[in-house]
């Protein structure tokens, strides 16, 4: 082992211990002699900060040394950023990391869609779906299910189908999860055409495990696995 790998070894551990201090003025003075970490090492240190969840310590380091991580290394630091800290304060570090050179993706906003239906702050939800077209990146799945989700949660099962309606025509494929949110919202709400609606794009869509009937709230009960 060279002298920087002992170094990583030795930061890693410090950080582990909760000496954060310590560990950046090691650090700071690696960088003072002119030694340059591999990406590699600089990530090892990185996500040891992002499980200690300090991300003020972890973005003033990324900051210092100039380094942005792998995507997906970045899109678990936001993630995190979200559940323990809020959107709102993770978007402040969204920016930080965009600053640094990072791009987002699909999954960047649809981790912040995700958490702002779960804070029940579905405008914002909407907002993130938005910045994720401007920027021309197709959302996922997962993002409109979370929106879904949360229109139905707020008694907004009216546009509901206009969502869905959205989505379709971006292109984005509904799966299982999707049409069980749909169904789960409608049959809540007793709203029986919409039922009936949703069981025949299923069907259109080729979705195999519809059950047999004439009766659709039975029929979207029992794909929900709740028998009437």
């Amino acid at each position: 082992m060279g002298l920087k790998g002992f170094v990583v070894v030795v930061v890693v551990s410090l950080i582990k211990k909760d000496k954060f201090l310590q560990a950046l003025g090691i650090l700071r003075q690696l960088k003072s002699l002119g030694l340059k970490l591999s990406k590699g090492a600089l990530s090892n240190i990185v996500e040891e900060f992002n499980k200690k969840k300090d991300i003020g310590d972890m973005m003033n380091f990324l900051e210092e040394w100039r380094c942005l991580p792998e995507l997906r290394l970045c899109n678990r630091i936001l993630a995190s950023s979200c559940t323990n800290l809020g959107t709102d304060q993770a978007w402040l570090v969204f920016q930080r990391l965009e600053a640094l050179g990072f791009a987002p993706d699909a999954t960047t906003f649809g981790i912040f869609i995700f958490h702002s239906c779960r804070e029940m702050k579905l405008k914002s939800a909407l907002v993130y779906l938005s910045e994720c077209f401007s920027r021309h990146v197709k959302p996922g799945v997962c993002a409109y299910n979370a929106i879904l989700g949360g229109v139905f949660r707020e008694g907004l099962y009216r546009h509901a189908k206009y969502v869905f309606k959205d989505m379709v025509e971006r292109e984005v494929t509904p799966n299982l999860s999707t049409y069980k949110i749909i169904l789960a919202g409608f049959c809540r709400y007793r709203q029986f055409d919409d039922i009936e609606q949703v069981l025949r794009d299923m069907k259109t869509n080729g979705v195999n495990d519809l059950p047999s009937g004439n009766c659709v709230l039975s029929k979207a009960l029992s794909f929900l696995g709740l028998e009437r």
